[in-house]
């Protein structure tokens, strides 16, 4: 058993997918508290976790949906584990993509060459 599953949070973490890919239909996006800063989390039916949003994944949304988070709500992405670098070291992270498209994202920017 992974120890982290034992420890459920408030917002979602890779560990929490189990290293599979889940489609969510977006309920809210809302600025909250996280720590000491005030961060976008996009949250979805079904869960009471949240997905923080880093400037990463915003734009990856933006890109597909639009710029007006307004306009996101109700739409589907996928969220999937993956990993990235943070500093010095590999850290496990999750993306967003649109759903089915899997076979042309990777690391490299989504060229599937």
């Amino acid at each position: 058993m992974d120890i982290s599953s034992l420890f459920p949070g408030k917002f979602i973490k890779a560990a929490d997918l189990a290293g599979n890919p889940k489609v969510i239909t977006i309920a809210s996006i809302t600025n909250e508290t996280v720590g000491d800063d005030l961060k976008p989390v996009l949250r979805w039916g079904g869960s009471e976790q949240g997905l923080v949003l880093n400037k990463t994944n915003a734009m990856m949304i933006a890109g597909d949906l639009g710029q007006e988070t307004s306009d996101w709500i109700g739409k589907q992405i996928e969220i999937y584990p993956t990993q990235t670098q943070f500093g010095t070291k590999i850290v496990p992270a999750i993306r967003v993509r649109v759903p089915g498209t899997a076979d042309l994202d990777s690391d490299s920017g989504g060229n599937p060459f």
